[in-house]
């Protein structure tokens, strides 16, 4: 591979780590390679590679990009070396040949790929376990980094989840699950996670707990996601995750008898909890997507939107915020979970949607307006003043 790693950002693709002898060049964008636009060469990429949606073939394509042999494959290769068109923060822009190296024991400087979580230090775990608990008392928040779904005999998920709702609800504090560098593992671990936020009057409602998501949330995080957004009220904030609610995982290997060739093919179609859930992947409800320079100066775009948001989001709030970030069948979720929630303050919103509905008209947003009503329909099938309603609005 080239002695560089890649990550892609709002603004463009970066270069994020590098071997030492290129760590000045961290920081730097990636216009083009070989002298092809770098938007030319991953849509290349991706008609070759593997993924199971737009935002999870970002990830997947950042490691492609530092292989030479992939860049011949496409025909974007140069022969011995691969030059980078570079521009630096100043916007000065330089050329970079590089050749490509053994990886086996290099050591890097900066963060790949995997990395959505940003560069804030104190949101890092400092043991070897891929789940840890961290207390943010001057931001009011008990925030569990959970980078596997996994458990360990010693220290067990569920016990972690316990101990955070505990501080969480002692301390009058948000909760906050990341998921964002979580590409999977067992998800005969996530009722841990989605059991302690139900269990809990306090922190299962909307703006007491929320769940970070990226593209490489996936597989058995994704299983977790789709749990969570069906059983409790947390939010989502963050980007797309990398995985479809109904997906196949569980890939095992296997090898054809007479060429000898080996396979590693999911083996076990996992469905959502709806099973007419059909999206490529589960949305956030606020988007917070980062910059090279969030990333590269430590600031965490999804922890800003929610310092934010108030302490209890009415639920109409959230379906209207849920509307305009394009929710679809997520907006059906958070009228089903309130239709049989045995606490719900409220079950009956077929005139807060109208009034929703007829203001969103009014102010020349008729689709989304004929959206509201249209997923409203189905919680609340049959009834004849929305069914007025939405043939006013169609006149």
């Amino acid at each position: 591979n080239l002695p560089v790693k890649f990550n892609s950002f709002s603004d463009g693709v970066f270069i994020t780590a590098a071997t030492k002898a290129y760590a000045s060049h961290v920081g730097a964008q990636v216009l083009a390679v070989n002298g092809h636009d770098i938007k030319d060469v991953l849509a290349s990429i991706n008609e070759i590679t593997h993924y199971d949606n737009e935002h999870s073939a970002i990830s997947i394509s950042m490691y492609y990009l530092a292989s030479p042999d992939v860049l011949e494959t496409i025909g974007f290769g140069a022969g011995g070396s691969t030059t980078l068109t570079l521009m630096n923060a100043a916007g000065d822009t330089a050329e970079l040949s590089l050749q490509a190296l053994d990886m086996s024991g290099v050591d890097w400087v900066g963060t790949d790929a995997r990395n959505n979580t940003g560069m804030r230090e104190d949101l890092k775990c400092t043991t070897e376990l891929p789940y840890c608990l961290i207390a943010l008392d001057k931001d009011d928040i008990v925030y569990v980094r959970l980078d596997a779904i996994a458990n360990d005999p010693q220290y067990p998920l569920g016990d972690l989840m316990r101990e955070a709702v505990q501080k969480a609800e002692k301390g009058n504090h948000r909760l906050i699950v990341d998921l964002r560098d979580n590409p999977g593992g067992s998800g005969d671990f996530n009722r841990a996670v989605f059991h302690a936020i139900l269990q809990s009057d306090e922190l299962n409602q909307y703006g007491r707990s929320f769940v970070l998501i990226s593209r490489w949330t996936f597989s058995a995080a994704q299983l977790l996601v789709s749990h969570l957004e069906y059983n409790t009220r947390v939010i989502f904030v963050g980007a797309p995750t990398g995985a479809r609610p109904t997906h196949y995982g569980d890939a095992r290997d296997f090898t054809l008898d007479h060429s000898k060739l080996g396979f590693h093919v999911s083996s076990i179609r996992h469905v959502s909890p709806l099973p007419v859930d059909g999206r490529r992947s589960t949305a956030p409800h606020y988007s917070a997507t980062f910059s090279a320079a969030d990333h590269f100066d430590g600031r965490d775009p999804a922890l800003a939107v929610i310092s934010q948001l108030p302490n209890k989001i009415a639920v109409m709030d959230l379906f209207e915020q849920t509307l305009r970030e394009g929710g679809g069948i997520a907006l059906y979720y958070i009228l089903i979970k309130e239709l049989g929630a045995p606490d719900a303050d409220q079950r009956y919103y077929v005139d807060d949607l109208i009034d929703l509905a007829t203001r969103l008209a009014d102010a020349g947003d008729s689709e989304l307006a004929q959206t509201a009503l249209g997923i409203a329909s189905f919680a609340y099938r049959d009834d004849a003043k929305l069914a007025a309603a939405r043939e006013a609005l169609s006149q």
